[in-house]
């Protein structure tokens, strides 16, 4: 078995309505339009070169195997970590750290977390 790429991340989540607005007003994710009635409520959003996230409404009681929260870290690539970083504040979103150079991997990063503390790294390769 070869795995070819990443297909999607799930985020189930009992705070559905923040948790898309964060990914939409914050990220600049696109999305399917609203989840539809009836069922499960779910919603996928998009980002740029394939990057899709699907979030599931998590109701009390209704967790189980399939269905279940968790905390997570999520990376995503950007051109620019420090403009990035402006836009963060502009939008006041606070960092969980200061921007970092590392340089085993060639990258370059800053961290944030979404309604449901899940840490997400927003990460530059850099030459250094």
């Amino acid at each position: 078995m070869e795995i070819k790429r990443l297909n999607h991340v799930a985020i189930a989540t009992a705070r559905f309505e923040e948790t898309i607005q964060f990914y939409r007003n914050v990220l600049g994710f696109t999305w399917s339009g609203p989840p539809p009635e009836g069922g499960q409520r779910t919603v996928f959003l998009y980002g740029q070169e394939g990057v899709c996230f699907e979030i599931v409404e998590l109701r009390p009681g209704e967790e189980n195997a399939c269905v279940f929260a968790g905390k997570n870290h999520i990376a995503f690539d950007v051109d620019d970590v420090k403009s990035v970083r402006e836009e963060l504040a502009e939008k006041g979103v606070p960092l969980l750290c200061e921007m970092e150079d590392l340089p085993a991997f060639h990258t370059r990063v800053i961290k944030i977390k979404d309604p449901n503390h899940i840490v997400i790294a927003l990460r530059q390769n850099i030459n250094i």
